[in-house]
């Protein structure tokens, strides 16, 4: 068996592991703590890069992506405060909610983002349905303690709210991830999941316009970005066909001269 074959079969044991544990953990327990996720998707990061190691690809257009995911990010919470409904934050800035919230959510979307970039790096032309799944998953993870899923109603808000919402959001990290890298991707989930325990007040929004929300604005930064940076790297990336082509031309117009001069004497 060749090594190449044996890296693939490894990558998907690992997305193939990872997925189990996650679906067991959503769908067996009842509650799924935020501290053993963060634990777990810590350890399970280290492993993975131990026996896969990372072969990230570096773009020119990381710095100024990130900071456009900053002022996204930021756009996005204006959004949520544009209303004239608000009610005091249960959970307000606080040792307990640093110790139960801040610090576990923030481990689990950086060593989840990591994750991500591991696996769509390690996948055929950056597409891993596995990866992309338990990435879901994990959104879902940390949702899933908002809302008591034993009823019916409360079922279906979390599968409108989180579920398709985290389907969106997923894809616009993996395009964001293959192409730029982690940081982006870490800056504005950690803007738009942890502003909530930072801020004395929270707008009180009907929640399928939070869903309808959470699923379009993925989509307008896909936009925003594939116009802002994709098309300007095939420019430049024409250019520098141009550039090299025309650099031959003339190098091969000196050597007929060179040829000519030649034949002449």
């Amino acid at each position: 068996m060749t090594h190449l074959k044996k890296d693939k079969i490894l990558v998907f044991f690992l997305e193939i592991l990872l997925l189990v544990v996650l679906f067991f953990a959503l769908f067996v327990s009842s509650k799924l703590n935020r501290l053993a996720l963060a634990i777990f998707l810590t350890i399970y990061t280290i492993i993975t890069y131990l026996f896969l190691k990372n072969k990230q690809k570096f773009s020119l257009y990381t710095k100024q992506v990130t900071l456009v995911m900053l002022v996204f990010g930021v756009i996005y919470l204006i959004f949520y405060y544009l209303n004239f409904g608000y009610y005091k934050n249960p959970r307000p800035l606080s040792i307990n909610s640093l110790k139960n919230y801040i610090i576990p959510l923030t481990i689990i979307v950086i060593a989840s983002e990591n994750l991500r970039n591991i696996f769509l790096n390690r996948s055929k032309k950056g597409k891993s349905f596995l990866a992309y799944l338990a990435m879901v998953f994990i959104d879902i993870a940390i949702y899933s303690n908002i809302y008591n899923i034993d009823k019916l109603d409360d079922f279906l808000t979390l599968l409108g709210f989180v579920v398709f919402a985290s389907i969106s959001c997923n894809l616009l990290y993996n395009y964001i991830s293959l192409r730029y890298g982690t940081k982006p991707v870490i800056i504005y989930r950690l803007i738009t999941l942890l502003y909530m325990y930072f801020v004395p007040i929270l707008p009180d929004i009907y929640i399928f316009f939070q869903s309808f929300l959470r699923m379009l604005y993925p989509y307008i930064i896909y936009l925003f970005l594939d116009y802002s940076f994709e098309k300007k790297r095939y420019v430049v990336a024409k250019e520098k066909v141009n550039y090299v082509s025309i650099k031959q031309s003339i190098k091969e117009m000196q050597l007929f001269t060179e040829l000519i001069i030649m034949v002449k004497k």
